[in-house]
Formats: C-alpha cells, sequence, structure tokens
C-alpha cells in the first residue's frame, strides 16, 4: 500500500464534472499511477485502455482532451507531464497551475 496516495482537488473534482467518460476514466488511472515526487506517468496505451475499460481510438481522444485541459502535456512519446495542481493537495489555496504549464513558458 502506498504511503502517499492522490487526492483529487477541487478542480480536478470540477473539471471530472467536464469530461467525457473515457477522459474522465483516463484522469481517474493518472491519478493512481502518478508517483508522488513525480511530475510525469508513462501512459502503456494497452495497459491503460485495458485498466480504463476502454479502446485505443478513445484513449486518444481522452489524452487529447486532457491535454486541451491541462491535466496532462506530452513530452516524448508515451510520457506525460501531470500537472499536480489537479491531482495532490498542496496546502491552502491550492492552484491548479504549474509554470511549465502556462501558455507563457517556453515551449518544451
Amino acid at each position: 500500500m502506498r504511503a502517499n496516495k492522490p487526492i483529487i482537488t477541487e478542480e480536478g473534482i470540477s473539471l471530472l464534472l467536464t469530461l467525457n467518460t473515457a477522459a474522465m476514466r483516463v484522469f481517474l488511472w493518472v491519478s493512481l499511477n502518478f508517483e508522488y515526487n513525480r511530475d510525469f506517468v508513462l501512459l502503456r496505451r494497452e495497459k491503460m485502455c485495458d485498466e480504463c475499460g476502454i479502446g485505443r481510438a478513445a484513449s486518444y481522444k481522452a489524452v487529447s482532451e486532457l491535454e486541451k485541459s491541462g491535466v496532462l502535456r506530452k513530452y516524448v512519446r508515451g510520457v506525460y507531464w501531470v500537472n499536480p495542481g489537479f491531482i495532490w493537495r498542496t496546502g491552502p489555496g491550492n492552484k491548479a497551475t504549474c509554470g511549465w504549464f502556462t501558455n507563457e513558458q517556453n515551449t518544451l
């Protein structure tokens, strides 16, 4: 059992209510597979699809929706940065933004 389990923030819960079913499942999958003190998640498509109960095409649409929502940002093939503001509650006034997710930052 992991000592540090994710706590979906208020921003994350609000976002969940706007996502389609596949994106919601992927968001929850990411939150369960996102390790403490890491800022990325490895998306193994086949494993993710099996565990989420979605097809491959739906998984691409779901990941795209999560990218547009600011939850994920592609780093390299199969690796995505995760905006921890949606998943980890860091304290009072936690905001679902990180510097490397804003458009003002340089592209990676």
